[in-house]
């Protein structure tokens, strides 16, 4: 990574540079159409924006990215189109509360909240909440073995 943050830095001021393959596919995520990318991500934050509780207008990502800054400079909050969305679902809010057992795993420095686990977890009164010292997002992975063995402890 610091590699590429280098080539990025170097390339920026006007540098002459020679990416690596790893960045240079990284880019291509971002500047090489895909329209099967694309349909993904339209999809992805419709349905993830179209969930109520993100917040409106860039000023909490803000707060949010200045507290992260001293831990976490580099991969601090990110904002999302969410927090411009206007077109919402009609449907109701889905109610949560229930007594199923359910385990909560948290990564303490992902982008997503800790306080919405939390909140989660309140709303839960069987649940079971982990949260590992993690920058983290995503499901059960081997490259997160914290999360790995939180599942794993308590599948057990």
């Amino acid at each position: 990574m610091a590699r590429n943050v280098r080539t990025l830095v170097d390339a920026a001021a006007g540098k002459a540079v020679h990416p690596s393959a790893e960045l240079l596919g990284f880019l291509s995520l971002y500047y090489v159409p895909s329209p099967l990318i694309e349909h993904f991500a339209a999809a992805s934050f419709a349905f993830t924006c179209n969930d109520r509780g993100w917040p409106a207008g860039p000023s909490q990502y803000w707060r949010d990215a200045v507290r992260d800054r001293a831990t976490q400079p580099l991969f601090a909050v990110t904002i999302l189109p969410c927090a411009y969305w206007t077109d919402h679902t009609a449907e109701p809010e889905l109610a949560i509360g229930n007594n199923t057992p359910m385990l909560i795993v948290q990564a303490a420095r992902d982008s997503i909240p800790l306080r919405w686990a939390e909140a989660l977890h309140r709303k839960l009164p069987r649940s079971t909440l982990r949260v590992v010292d993690r920058r983290a997002h995503g499901v059960y992975d081997a490259r997160v073995p914290e999360i790995v063995a939180e599942v794993n402890t308590y599948l057990a």
